[in-house]
């Protein structure tokens, strides 16, 4: 964590770095009328899994300080990671293991 201010103490600048080794989303999707290169059907409905791997998080916060009160000037969060994993539960009917390594092979989404 990194913070400065200036000398009248009006601005105030906050920046917090933090790194997670593992984190992961999971939950049920349906996709329906999908297509994989504007022309191959794609569709499916089932669980899912989603690894990232050394995700790298930053936050950027600038504060002034006003006779109004406290005002946010600035913003800013930014994440990154290493690596990324997909896994669909009954995506493309028969195709599952495929698709996951097509997925993960490209690195769709990251």
């Amino acid at each position: 964590m990194y913070l400065a201010r200036d000398t009248s103490l009006n601005i105030s600048l906050l920046r917090v770095q933090f790194k997670v080794p593992v984190t992961w989303m999971s939950g049920y999707y349906k996709l329906r009328k999908a297509y994989l290169f504007t022309f191959i059907p794609a569709g499916g409905s089932g669980d899912f899994n989603v690894d990232l791997r050394d995700v790298r998080v930053s936050l950027t916060v600038v504060l002034r300080n006003t006779e109004a009160g406290l005002i946010m000037e600035h913003f800013k969060v930014d994440i990154g990671w290493q690596t990324i994993r997909f896994k669909f539960d009954g995506l493309w009917k028969g195709f599952g293991e495929i698709a996951d390594k097509v997925m993960n092979q490209l690195g769709v989404a990251g």
